[in-house]
């Protein structure tokens, strides 16, 4: 598992919005959170202690989010999920 750490630059790109990435890959709400504190280079464990569940919840998330987009790796999701912005 490779976890990439994200810091944009004054004036760059903005991250996507969740919503957006709801309606770019489907995702419901809940996916579309865990997506988007991956692209700001949070990892799994810090998303499920912020928003209250389990490791294995998130784990579960992400590889739905995985076959929502029919990404193999972690890296290639971000990257995916940057190209939405």
């Amino acid at each position: 598992m490779a976890i990439v750490r994200l810091k944009l630059e004054r004036g760059s790109a903005s991250l996507p919005d969740p919503s957006l990435l709801c309606a770019a890959f489907g995702l419901t709400g809940a996916e579309a959170r865990v997506l988007a504190a991956l692209l700001e280079g949070q990892t799994p464990a810090a998303h499920a202690r912020a928003q209250g569940v389990t490791i294995n919840t998130v784990r579960r998330q992400i590889a739905v989010l995985m076959q929502k987009t029919g990404c193999n790796r972690q890296a290639d999701l971000i990257r995916l999920g940057l190209s939405a912005g």
